[in-house]
């Protein structure tokens, strides 16, 4: 059963759990954008189940283009669908109102153990004890893919969702996240999206996983606070 939109609900919960996460700034924020934004254009958002994706999937297939491999974007969806990973991955469609509910992307991401964060880096054991008592590994979550319909290009869908997936995850306790950007630096309008959301690239000396090209978000509060 797919869940209703999640925009408005998600905000309103943050504001009223976490109230210094709302900007005193009178520029607006992400938190205060989404919702805005999706009212104006009439979009709505919607948490997907794993039998509300099999639905899309069987219906409309895979949406990515250029630097994900059709492969790739199907281990995905199915992983999700088949609940591989037990209730930890998540998945955020966005529709379009006006044009008959029509779905113009789509975010999955993954909660990520404080172990399996700890497998993955390479900090120095001395300093790996000194971060284990501030809770460094905790509170992850893992982009895993994030897709645009091609005729939507444009139009800051991305943005869209990749901002509603952090406030998701920060209204579930997890302040920072990791992704690998597919193609590298060759795929500059997924690196300008992360970077304009304050992912910077980690070099091998950091992590081992997921993969080359692995940007981390450090404190996904202070970044949707600052809307660019």
């Amino acid at each position: 059963r797919m869940s209703e939109g999640i925009t408005d609900q998600v905000s309103q919960s943050l504001q009223i759990s976490s109230p210094s996460l709302v900007s005193k700034n009178p520029r607006k924020d992400w938190i205060q954008a989404v919702p805005q934004t999706l009212q104006k254009r009439n979009y709505t958002l919607s948490i997907e189940t794993p039998e509300s994706a099999r639905i899309i999937w069987d219906k409309h297939g895979g949406m990515c283009e250029d630097f994900v491999s059709p492969e790739l974007e199907e281990i995905i969806w199915e992983s999700f669908i088949e609940d591989v990973d037990e209730g930890k991955m998540h998945m955020l469609s966005l529709r379009d109102e006006k044009n008959h509910g029509k779905i113009c992307g789509v975010i999955f991401w993954r909660d990520m153990l404080g172990s399996e964060m700890r497998d993955w880096s390479l900090t120095k054991q001395e300093d790996q004890r000194a971060l284990t008592k501030q809770d460094a590994f905790e509170g992850w979550m893992k982009i895993e893919l994030v897709c645009t319909d091609p005729q939507y290009y444009g139009k800051r869908i991305g943005s869209l969702l990749l901002a509603s997936a952090l406030v998701w995850a920060l209204k579930h306790h997890q302040n920072h996240s990791i992704l690998h950007v597919a193609g590298g630096e060759a795929n500059v309008p997924a690196t300008r999206l992360y970077q304009r959301f304050g992912f910077v690239p980690k070099s091998k000396k950091d992590y081992t996983q997921p993969n080359d090209n692995i940007h981390v978000l450090e404190d996904i509060g202070s970044s949707l606070k600052n809307m660019d």
